[in-house]
C-alpha cells in the first residue's frame, strides 16, 4: 500500500511539469549564446496544436528561430530605443515574437520549437509567454509567479540566467 501511495505522489508531482510549455534546459550563463528548446507536451484539452507563439523578453536583442518541417515560421520585430553594436553593424531592431504555425502536433505527442538567443549580460530570470493555439481552443502560458512564489496555473516558460562566472 505504501509503495502505491509513493508512486501516486510521484506521478502527481510529475504531472504539472509535463502540463506546461517549458524550456528544456532552463538555466544558462549571462552573455552567452543559448539554444532554447520550447517543449510543448500536449494539445489543448485533447485538440492538436496548430500554432505556437513565443514572446521574446525585451532584454534579448538577438533571437534566431529554427525552421521546423511542416510548419510556417514568422517573426515580429520591434525597434530598439538605442541601436547596439552587432557583428554586421548596428542592430536597430530585435525579434519581439516568433510564431510557428501549421503542423498539426497531435495532442498525445510532444515536440520542441527551437530558438538561438544571445542572453543579456546580467543574471536574473527571463520569462517567455507562449500562446499555444489548437484546432479547438488555446492555452496562454503567460502567468508569472506572485510574491508568494506559488506556481500559477498557466506559467510562462522561464530561463534562469546565472552570473558569467557561475556554473549553470
Amino acid at each position: 500500500m505504501r509503495s502505491k501511495l509513493i508512486l501516486a505522489a510521484l506521478l502527481l508531482g510529475a504531472t504539472p511539469a509535463m502540463a506546461h510549455v517549458v524550456i528544456g534546459n532552463p538555466q544558462a550563463k549571462a552573455g552567452s549564446t543559448f539554444i532554447a528548446g520550447f517543449r510543448v507536451s500536449h494539445g489543448c484539452v485533447g485538440s492538436p496544436t496548430t500554432t505556437i507563439t513565443v514572446t521574446v523578453p525585451e532584454s534579448i536583442i538577438t533571437a534566431r528561430p529554427q525552421p521546423k518541417a511542416g510548419w510556417t515560421l514568422s517573426t515580429t520585430h520591434a525597434k530598439l530605443a538605442t541601436p547596439v553594436a552587432g557583428e554586421g553593424g548596428p542592430i536597430t531592431e530585435r525579434v519581439s515574437s516568433i510564431t510557428w504555425s501549421g503542423g498539426p502536433l497531435p495532442a498525445d505527442q510532444y515536440d520542441e520549437f527551437v530558438v538561438m538567443l544571445r542572453l543579456p549580460d546580467t543574471a536574473g530570470v527571463l520569462n517567455f509567454p507562449v500562446l499555444q493555439s489548437c484546432q479547438k481552443g488555446a492555452e496562454n502560458w503567460a502567468e508569472l509567479p506572485d510574491a508568494s512564489g506559488k506556481r500559477p496555473a498557466h506559467p510562462a516558460a522561464s530561463l534562469t540566467v546565472t552570473a558569467k562566472d557561475a556554473t549553470p
